[in-house]
């Protein structure tokens, strides 16, 4: 067995600060007045999460300036999209992998395109999706009745 070179541990370094930065984010983001009118997911609350919740989910991607949208159907931890804006997305799989305090990874793949995710759940059941490596993009994810890429107006 090799001991990992430089670089390998350099990134290893990379995505444990950036998981511990998630974790911290996640227990430790102040709630906006907007959130607190919405009641956490029926059966516990965001930091008791030990799965992501089975339905769709619309996830707004900014990747290099690129605007796109992926719907992503989620069974059991496992996701597949089920409609996207860009060719290059179709046929994303992925299992979901909890992390801790509503935070999930996921690696998505296909023939053509890898995406590696941290999912950071909020109470109203929407997500901030931060990419690895993450640029910085303003990223989500929320949940839909079905497979459109459309976006439901928020309830009144």
């Amino acid at each position: 067995m090799h001991a990992p070179s430089q670089f390998q541990q350099t990134r290893i370094a990379q995505l444990c600060a950036l998981v511990c930065g998630l974790l911290l984010l996640a227990v430790a983001a102040p709630v906006s007045a907007a959130d607190t009118s919405k009641p956490p997911p029926k059966s516990q609350g965001v930091t008791e999460m030990k799965t992501v919740p089975d339905g769709h989910f619309l996830v707004l991607l900014d990747q290099a300036g690129r605007k796109s949208r992926l719907n992503l159907e989620v069974k059991s931890g496992q996701a597949r999209a089920v409609a996207v804006s860009e060719s290059r997305l179709e046929g994303l799989r992925g299992e979901f992998q909890l992390i801790g305090n509503g935070v999930f990874l996921i690696s998505l793949a296909n023939a053509h395109h890898r995406a590696t995710q941290f999912w950071v759940f909020h109470p109203d059941g929407s997500a901030d999706v931060k990419e690895v490596p993450d640029r910085g993009e303003h990223q989500t994810a929320r949940p839909v009745k079905d497979a459109s890429l459309e976006i439901e107006p928020a309830p009144r």
